[in-house]
């Protein structure tokens, strides 16, 4: 029988010598091809993720046509050392974790296009974006990012398997959803999204009852979180869809360390598993850091023949002046971007406590009757998500009793070599 080995690379920079890595099949218990096929995510490059990381290069995953995406949006701070993959160095402090972390694991491997850096803020992802995968894992530490992943999932077209893990202070665990009999927010408790901007490590700080502060941890835990994590993602390689919705624990004694498995239940009336994808999604040739809205809307009417076009958005806040006193204040932002102390002027803001704020209108519809200055707005400058869906209708006589006639739209987005969204570094 012939034995499967592969070399990743001709060359890695080692010190000062030559090295080859070779993935060879009678060494190593999982299946290289299997693996290599398969498209992947991790989502956090930090203490959990980039241990998963570690594990996927050191098992091959994604060479064989496959690909390995790498997403943070954060800097590499020195208190991370204590828990994170020993990949990163002293030399990487300071430049962002995904393009820092994979261009260690390339250099390794030797293959420079292997890991794809992004260097993006997960929850600036549209849902397109999480439908080219066929396993994510989630290794994000706080709620507002993990909520932003579920939805998007739950909607995207192709629905991927989320590997979601995360440590405690004496535990690590790693769930495998297949996000259709369940999802993530069937995990939760909904008291715990009160505020999703609130501790840190995950669940556990809810668990605990700790509501403020960093939940201590350690790098033993996070190494067992990504294992586990990877564990799982390799059974699913391996044809075992039994580890679908499982749950995996691992808990840190100071006599050992104990795993169980669970399968957790789907949460009755969960808001996100009411959500579902669209139909169908036509996909443009562009990128909303390129295109007005004003060329979109044209597109649109070519392709769809329509004399009138109405694209939805999230929310935006179009003001010239403070509500409070009527002073020239100018405020274009879209609404999630938005707080409220940026409504209105210094002055106010010094005067009046924010809960007396007066209301505000959002423009939730464009069309080609809109403003001139917000056709002429960049579709990300008006809160359109990259590889985010866009919901396009038709303008009917509603009054006739007839729904609006629609279609979802969605930008093919490109990759610099760097690790930045084309068009997004002008943009931050």
């Amino acid at each position: 029988m012939q034995l499967e080995k592969i070399r990743a690379g001709s060359e890695c920079k080692g010190a000062g010598k030559q090295a080859v890595i070779e993935y060879r099949q009678e060494k190593l218990s999982v299946n290289l091809k299997k693996l290599g096929r398969m498209k992947i995510c991790i989502l956090g490059a930090g203490a959990v993720g980039s241990h998963i990381a570690e594990a996927l290069y050191q098992h091959g995953a994604g060479l064989y046509g496959g690909r390995v995406t790498l997403v943070d949006h954060d800097g590499v701070d020195g208190s991370n050392y204590t828990k994170q993959s020993g990949l990163y160095g002293p030399e990487d402090l300071g430049r962002p974790k995904a393009i820092a972390l994979a261009r260690r694991i390339n250099r390794i491997v030797g293959n420079e296009g292997y890991f794809i850096p992004m260097n993006t803020d997960i929850c600036e992802l549209g849902e397109a974006f999480f439908s080219g995968f066929d396993v994510i894992f989630i290794a994000v530490d706080n709620f507002r990012a993990r909520l932003h992943i579920n939805k998007m999932v739950r909607q995207s077209q192709h629905t991927p398997v989320v590997i979601t893990t995360g440590t405690g202070t004496d535990k690590a665990e790693s769930i495998c959803l297949d996000m259709k009999r369940l999802c993530t927010r069937c995990l939760w408790s909904e008291s715990w999204l009160e505020d999703v901007t609130g501790p840190k490590s995950c669940r556990f700080a809810y668990e605990a009852q700790e509501k403020a502060g960093v939940i201590p941890t350690s790098k033993l835990l996070s190494a067992l979180a990504g294992l586990l994590a990877f564990s799982q993602m390799n059974a699913l390689a391996e044809g075992h869809e039994e580890v679908l919705n499982t749950r995996k624990e691992a808990f840190v004694s100071p006599t050992g360390i104990d795993v169980y498995t669970s399968r957790p239940l789907p949460k009755q009336n969960c808001p996100d598993c009411a959500v579902s994808a669209p139909k169908s999604v036509v996909s443009m040739e562009g990128s909303v850091f390129d295109m007005t809205l004003d060329t979109f809307l044209k597109q649109v009417r070519k392709r769809t023949g329509w004399d009138t076009v109405w694209a939805l958005g999230d929310g935006f806040l179009l003001h010239d002046y403070c509500p409070r006193c009527g002073a020239k204040k100018e405020v274009y932002r879209p609404a999630r971007w938005l707080n409220r102390e940026q409504l209105i002027c210094v002055q106010c803001r010094e005067q009046l406590p924010l809960q007396d704020l007066p209301a505000v209108e959002f423009v939730n519809a464009y069309s080609m009757d809109s403003e001139p200055r917000l056709r002429e707005m960049k579709l990300s400058e008006l809160g359109m998500r990259p590889w985010g869906y866009i919901q396009v209708e038709k303008e009917l006589d509603f009054w006739d009793g007839c729904q609006a006639e629609g279609m979802v739209f969605t930008l093919d987005e490109q990759m610099s070599d760097n690790g930045y969204l084309i068009g997004e570094e002008e943009d931050t």
